[in-house]
């Protein structure tokens, strides 16, 4: 079963498990410790591989569109085969937009009854993702406000660039009443068991041991978090190791990127990693249609010469046109980069989900690879990213270095082949063209 142990119960020797449940998500985790010198080894598939004694271990549990109690199962069965007593570290990385389970998952893992507490914090202040009286802010607006909120109605035109949220002062919006915007609702809204907030005051104030030791005796133990910046991370992390309880942590990479430093053990790597494969073809995959993305495709697109490859979904449908012939012509007169990705047309007017245009594209990534020699990868969105390492059966990932903020460069496992994974809405406007030059390059 995908990122479980082979058999029976697993031998911990890291130093911290890291549970997400998407691709992307569990490289951008790992790619904090690794930024630290640690060896960190993020797991697709059943049993172990490449580093036999990684630092840090990143599990894809690939469970962010299932159903909240499959979702749950698989989890509590995942916790069940680690030795959760025996790893120092465990977070539970979520997306940070808080799409997922994050409910079932937590308690999953709490079903274990080895931790006391699960303290959730999803803000990722150097990505703009912050918390604040409870309500989650992606870039400053609210979330329900964002493309990332599925429900929305007008989705289609934030996804097209419209940036009439972006003008409103979050504050003026009523903070209080953005309750699909809420941390608080949305985690209690998906687990039993009751939630309890703390403000920034409390925070600041130095009030955490106190806040958790009164909510724990009422019975709760879910704590969600405010965090307005890297210090306020740094801050609640201090606050609450000191309370020297056992911690489910939960968030996202910038939860990672604060605990990092607190782990024990000595660097077992050298904190100056060597991509050891240079690509001399590159293939970079779009999945992702977040209007980040777009925006880096096209400074990509602008910024050199690459072939643009646009798989439509007349294309997914037809089996027999995997590569079409214009695209061969086109190729065979280019031995450098080129850029496949899904048109424009969406995928549902032709009952077509999500996953079948990720599967499409890690189809043709793959007969692109073996017909016209790719050497490396750039993944734009995690489902894609998971299909395409699938597809090459990619068993894991070696996270190395660092491109942007949030975008790590892998070596994949057990191919040796450079891979840079990024989440949809990751990056500044050059990412993918940075992204690109690390694969040719190597780390500058």
């Amino acid at each position: 079963m995908m990122g479980t142990c082979p058999s029976g119960r697993c031998r911990s020797l890291t130093l911290a498990l890291i549970i997400a449940d998407d691709l992307t998500g569990a490289t951008d985790s790992g790619l904090q410790f690794a930024a630290l010198g640690r060896s960190v080894q993020v797991m697709l598939t059943a049993g172990p591989v490449g580093t036999p004694e990684p630092d840090v271990v990143v599990v894809n549990t690939d469970s962010r569109e299932w159903h909240s109690e499959r979702a749950r199962l698989h989890i509590a069965k995942l916790a069940e085969a680690w030795p959760l007593a025996e790893t120092p570290l465990v977070i539970k990385k979520i997306d940070s937009t808080l799409r997922g389970n994050i409910g079932g998952e937590i308690e999953g893992i709490l079903s274990t009854g080895l931790f006391e507490a699960a303290v959730v914090l999803p803000a990722y202040p150097a990505n703009g993702r912050l918390t604040l009286q409870g309500v989650h802010l992606v870039h400053g607006v609210p979330l329900e406000n964002t493309e990332f909120n599925r429900s929305k109605a007008d989705e289609t035109l934030l996804q097209c660039g419209s940036t009439e949220a972006l003008s409103k002062d979050p504050l003026s919006l009523g903070l209080e009443n953005n309750l699909r915007s809420s941390l608080p609702a949305i985690v209690q809204d998906q687990i039993s068991g009751t939630v309890e907030h703390w403000e920034l005051d409390s925070i600041r104030d130095g009030n955490i041991e106190t806040r958790m030791r009164s909510g724990l005796r009422s019975g709760t133990a879910v704590f969600t978090c405010d965090c307005e910046s890297n210090e306020d991370l740094d801050l609640l992390v201090k606050q609450v190791l000191a309370t020297n309880r056992r911690i489910l942590w939960v968030g996202s990479a910038g939860l990672a990127a604060a605990l990092a430093p607190f782990i024990d053990g000595d660097v077992s790597v050298a904190s100056e990693p060597v991509l050891s494969v240079i690509s001399q073809r590159p293939l970079v995959v779009v999945g992702s249609r977040s209007v980040t993305t777009k925006e880096q495709f096209q400074r990509l697109v602008d910024s050199r010469a690459c072939v643009v490859l646009d798989l439509c979904a007349k294309d997914i449908l037809d089996p027999t046109s995997i590569i079409l012939d214009h695209w061969v012509s086109r190729l065979a007169e280019s031995d450098g980069l080129a850029v496949l990705r899904l048109d424009e047309e969406p995928l549902t007017a032709f009952g077509l989900t999500a996953k079948d245009g990720a599967e499409a594209l890690a189809k043709v990534a793959r007969q692109l690879i073996e017909v016209f020699g790719f050497d490396g990868l750039v993944l734009t969105g995690g489902e894609t990213a998971m299909c395409v390492c699938q597809e090459l059966d990619i068993r894991g990932l070696t996270v190395i270095g660092c491109v942007e903020e949030g975008i790590p460069l892998c070596t994949a496992n057990p191919a040796v082949q450079p891979v840079v994974t990024k989440a949809g809405g990751f990056g500044s406007e050059w990412a993918l063209v940075k992204a690109v030059r690390c694969l040719e390059r190597g780390l500058e």
